[in-house]
């Protein structure tokens, strides 16, 4: 394909235009698209007459808009002509891992799938290093932003200083939807200056996470911004007051209340105990205080801000052998509740108001002996995603108890824990049909929960792409009979605190079982010799 004025007049116009077919003929993003790219940005760069067309703004304009996975790479290959750090650049072409890390917030503001223009310190330093050594550095970057419209920005651990002026007012922000501020400080000086070049008409969303403001009425400021929805998680670590919930309830303090009172029912008392006592966990503490991490002078603003803003603020609540952590929005709706029991013996529990159950996303166990009759009812939890047990035990009854599937339950965590019918806690672990990591680690022989199951009764776990399994006692390497790894992206056998897995171990392990998608082995404390030598021969995507 011959692209029009290709090197010589690449003005802005035939720039958007050879964008365009790419993107409407779908052109593969491998290495060629990339060095195509960089030929079009070095036409630019390096011929005065080009960027001179370009700086006048008179070319006619093609409002046709870019996938962000192609400006991505269109500013990386930008940035490579001007010799930015090979670590700066990958910070901005992969934000993979940051937004792997805010999916653990489970805010429904904050979607894993959007691409985000990520910006942090070390990034804007090597944009004010490059301004200072190319003159046109900096209003080439500004027309970039001007082609190439981000919708979604993510500014993390930016505090800003004048210096900073002149990145704040590029046009990166001009045609922003969302904009993300994570651990931010300085906020209200920052947001002023790029509320400065922001399209009133596109900005939907600001997002503020664990960020600190220089003003101390920062809900009154944030009303006079006119933006459209703010999503304000307060940070956890500015603030902290108590509340008692024996004492008379305040506005915006019956949400919590109901929340205590759910887990502290007739029906529930006698069925939890303090480990090996027969004394029940409520009769021993009495003491009922909830642990607020927000500046309670500003609890009726956070109740009724009095415009679209959605105040997160993280609730704790312990009685030593239970402890509920959530997030109440606004003091009127809950999310993300955390339950850990600990040192409880745990026969039964009830859990009866809808908002609560399908708000729970984690329960763990912390050296308690829980009852099979509530680990079923777990299962019917809707939104539960972790489920972890530490040196705990799992007491199946013999009567016949009916489980149902649960799509949800993403990660479950069994370490130096026990169960008294393996068949079943199989069983158990297949009805998490969704189910994508399993941690499986245990100190003693006694204590592994597949080395006895009956024949016929296997793992089952189609979408199982993340596996740790850690015996530290015994050499037996017949490792949990599963039918497939069809989706196991990510194995991880051993464990560096032992080496007591004898020669012929990852031969038994990789070459006899399903391992063929595996991308990644983490393999500690196992000998290796001559009967290992074909032991990856079948894991051919390494």
């Amino acid at each position: 394909m011959s692209f029009p004025s290709f090197i010589d007049i690449l003005n802005e116009y035939n720039y958007r235009l050879i964008f365009t077919i790419m993107n409407i003929f779908n052109f593969k993003h491998d290495k060629y698209f990339n060095r195509l790219i960089r030929i079009l940005w070095g036409s630019v760069v390096f011929n005065p007459i080009a960027m001179e067309k370009w700086y006048s703004k008179t070319s006619t304009r093609n409002e046709y808009e870019y996938p962000s996975c192609i400006s991505k790479i269109a500013l990386v290959e930008l940035l490579k002509l001007y010799r930015v750090r090979r670590e700066t650049l990958e910070k901005i072409e992969d934000t993979s891992y940051l937004l792997n890390w805010t999916v653990s917030f489970k805010y429904d503001f904050m979607n894993a799938t959007d691409e985000y223009l990520y910006i942090e310190p070390s990034i804007i330093n090597e944009i004010l290093k490059r301004s200072k050594k190319s003159k046109f550095f900096q209003e080439l970057l500004d027309t970039f932003f001007s082609v190439h419209k981000f919708k979604n920005l993510f500014l993390y651990n930016i505090s800003f200083k004048e210096e900073h002026a002149c990145i704040f007012n590029l046009s990166f922000f001009t045609y922003n939807e969302s904009l993300v501020l994570l651990f931010c400080s300085n906020l209200d000086i920052l947001i002023q200056k790029t509320y400065q070049v922001f399209n009133s008409d596109c900005l939907n969303a600001l997002n503020i996470i664990y960020s600190k403001f220089t003003i101390e009425d920062e809900i009154s400021w944030l009303k006079t911004q006119n933006f459209k929805i703010i999503n304000y998680v307060v940070d956890k670590w500015e603030s902290i007051f108590q509340f008692c919930v024996n004492e008379p309830t305040s506005p915006g303090f019956d949400v919590l209340l109901n929340v205590v009172k759910e887990f502290f029912t007739k029906e529930n008392n006698p069925n939890i105990f303090i480990h090996d006592k027969i004394v029940s966990c409520y009769d021993f503490c009495k003491t009922k205080d909830l642990q607020i991490y927000a500046d309670q002078s500003k609890v009726e603003k956070y109740h009724n801000p009095g415009f679209p803003l959605q105040t997160y603020i993280f609730i704790q609540y312990s009685i030593v052998y239970l402890t509920l952590e959530f997030v109440i929005i606004n003091f009127k709706a809950l999310k993300n509740i955390y339950i850990t029991f600990t040192d409880t013996d745990i026969k039964d529990f009830n859990i009866k108001d809808k908002e609560i159950i399908e708000n729970i996303v984690d329960i763990q166990f912390d050296r308690s002996k829980v009852y099979f009759n509530f680990l079923s009812k777990i299962l019917s939890f809707p939104f539960l995603e972790n489920l972890k047990f530490f040196k705990s035990s799992i007491i199946f009854s013999n009567t016949k108890i009916s489980l149902n599937e649960n799509q949800n339950i993403q990660c479950l965590i069994f370490e130096n824990s026990s169960v008294s019918h393996q068949n079943i806690f199989v069983e158990l672990i297949n009805k998490m049909i969704g189910l994508k990591a399993l941690d499986i680690s245990f100190s003693k022989k006694i204590l592994n929960p597949f080395i006895s199951i009956s024949e016929g009764f296997h793992l089952h776990l189609d979408k199982l792409n993340y596996l740790k399994y850690h015996d530290s006692e015994s050499s037996n390497y017949n490792l949990l009979n599963f039918s497939c790894f069809c989706c196991l992206s990510v194995f991880e056998f051993g464990s560096e605190l032992s080496s007591n897995y004898p020669e012929g171990t990852l031969k038994e392990i990789l070459h006899n079982k399903n391992f063929i998608c595996v991308l990644m082995l983490n393999i500690n404390g196992v000998s290796v010799g001559e009967r290992d030598r074909s032991a990856l021969e079948k894991c051919r995507n390494l």
